[in-house]
């Protein structure tokens, strides 16, 4: 950098322009060279330019552009992946600002283009484009194809209420969070070699589980509707809540393990009948939607509640206790074995 410096001013160069890092800010940058390598050695040459040019030496003028981070290092690879870890190791308060290269380009442009004006004339230009904390914000749908592992606490948001799918297995020992109104799509096991501590989903959107199930160590909630394309298997090894916060439908099997509570808030089956549905792991399932539907077995290993009305249509139905604030009605082409039925007005069984 030094001799290109050196080389310009010999050759009658009327302007450079020098591609440096920014060091803290505008104002810190110009006397803090950092402890870092590379950061010392464009500091050394941002202070080689300004004494050869100091008072109008030579009669070149100067630019000095300071980007911060690439937003470029985030593609898919490798050195993305290096990256992330990275910054994970800084902390899960620190900050992260990012630049696109092309950005760097457009300004390096502008200020050869315009070197005569008092923008771009003998100043240092710090270049930062976003700013990001331990979360990602998409404007548009983000689909990933490769395997996730979380490192810290993650929060998925798309502010334009696109997709958002992960469409290959998800693992890590953190929260996951899923906001968007169009539609969450988890298409590989979530949870399966390292579970995740909870999982939240909201937005009014519709999540669609088709990879097979999701494990957690603590809560699952899932605040907008949910479809199962595939058996799915949803557990909570530390026997916390799971909630469907909204509608529930098939094709797919739905099997819900938690020693905690299983709560259905809407209806099950309603639009898309479930292939079967099994709770179990000793803790009590509220079906507050009042009505369940599958083409084959409904079987409730532990206690069932509800608010309000209890309608069931299964191929079977097997249930340890059925308790209902009004009605309970079950509709059955086979057997119906229900230990305990409990109801504020009159049961009633068809089949």
């Amino acid at each position: 950098g030094c001799a290109l410096i050196d080389a310009a001013l010999e050759n009658g160069v009327e302007h450079f322009v020098f591609t440096s890092v920014d060091r803290g800010g505008n104002g810190r940058s110009d006397e803090n060279p950092t402890e870092i390598g590379h950061f010392i050695s464009k500091h050394n040459v941002e202070k080689h330019l300004r004494e050869k040019t100091q008072e109008g030496k030579g009669g070149m003028t100067w630019t000095i552009l300071r980007p911060v981070a690439f937003m470029d290092n985030l593609t898919p690879g490798f050195f993305a992946k290096l990256f992330a870890v990275m910054w994970l190791g800084l902390g899960e308060e620190t900050k992260l600002q990012l630049v696109s290269v092309t950005d760097i380009g457009m300004f390096a442009a502008k200020a050869l283009g315009g070197f005569d004006k008092e923008e771009y004339k003998n100043q240092a230009i710090g270049l930062a484009g976003d700013e990001w904390q331990r979360y990602v914000c998409v404007e548009s749908a983000a689909i990933g194809a490769d395997a996730v592992t979380l490192g810290a606490n993650v929060t998925l948001t798309s502010t334009d209420n696109e997709a958002i799918g992960l469409l290959s297995t998800v693992n890590g020992g953190f929260d996951l969070v899923v906001t968007t109104a169009g539609l969450t799509t988890f298409g590989g096991l979530v949870g399966g070699a390292t579970a995740l501590t909870s999982v939240l989903t909201n937005g009014g959107g519709t999540t669609a589980i088709n990879g097979g199930g999701v494990i957690t160590t603590g809560a699952q909630t899932y605040a907008d509707a949910v479809t199962i394309g595939a058996s799915a298997g949803l557990v909570s090894s530390g026997n916390a809540p799971i909630l469907f916060g909204a509608t529930v439908d098939g094709p797919g099997a739905l099997t819900v393990n938690t020693g905690g509570l299983t709560r259905f808030v809407g209806e099950v089956g309603r639009t898309t009948a479930l292939a079967a549905l099994t709770t179990n792991g000793g803790g009590t399932t509220a079906l507050d939607g009042g009505f369940a539907r599958a083409t084959g077995a409904q079987t409730f290993n532990d206690a069932v509640t509800s608010t309000n009305d209890i309608a069931l249509d299964a191929g079977s139905v097997n249930a340890l206790s059925l308790t209902a604030a009004d009605d309970i009605a079950i509709r059955s082409g086979g057997l119906v074995d229900v230990d305990t039925l409990t109801s504020g007005a009159n049961p009633d069984t068809d089949g």
